[in-house]
Order: C-alpha cells, then structure tokens, then sequence
C-alpha cells in the first residue's frame, strides 16, 4: 500500500494526501485520506487497476455513512489498541493517568529508580 496519494478535485486542484488506511465491505473496496494541508478525512471507494488505484466517489448518503461508521471503528480499535500496548502486561488500568497500573510505563517524567520495577521505590 502506498502511504500517498495525489487526488484533483473537479476544480482542477491537487492535493497530495495521507493513506490512512484501506479496508472493505462485502461490497466495495474503500480508503481514507488525510490532505498534507487539512484536517478533514475524505473517504472514498477504490478500485485497484493495473496502472494504480482508481478513486471512486460515495454515491450516496446511506453509502457514506455506513463507510464512516466503519472508519470510525476501525480508528477506535487502533485507538485502544495503543492504549493497551504499554508493555507491563495489566488489563484494566487507565492510561490518561500517570502510571495507573504502577508499571511506570506511561509516567514519562519517572526517572529510573535503580531497581529497573517503574514505581519510583528506592529497593
């Protein structure tokens, strides 16, 4: 998969942008695409061909929304996947809180304690 993408818009401007990820439904093959120069994700439906990728574009409402509602899931997943990748092997703790587990994995500003445990004792 490519990480970039040069799409033109019917105006005739280019933008070149981020794959941020391609997945599909029992129907159709779809991408999500981040501008260099914007914040707003463009969702689009793809077809691979010979010569490259061909963009498509979402016929309808109902369509659209449920591509979104895919996407939107897809980054949730990722999203706490990241969350629950710390290393120190807990379950339920909260990652918004400094070392909430007490592995010392999250608390970036923890110096090393010397013993190697994260929890900022002086065993």
């Amino acid at each position: 998969m490519e990480n970039k993408i040069t799409i033109q818009f019917e105006n005739g401007e280019e933008s070149i942008c981020d794959v941020l990820c391609m997945f599909e439904t029992d129907e159709h093959h779809y991408l999500a695409l981040l501008p260099e120069n914007g914040e707003e994700v463009f969702l689009y439906r793809y077809t691979e061909t010979e010569t490259g990728i061909e963009l498509d574009n979402i016929e309808t409402d109902e369509e659209y929304e449920k591509v979104a509602d895919i996407f939107e899931s897809i980054l949730e997943e990722e999203h706490d996947y990241e969350e629950s990748d710390c290393g120190c092997g807990c379950e339920d703790h909260n990652h918004e809180e400094k070392s909430g587990c007490g592995c010392g994995n999250h608390d970036k500003e923890k110096k090393d304690d010397g013993c190697g445990c994260g929890n900022g004792c002086n065993c």
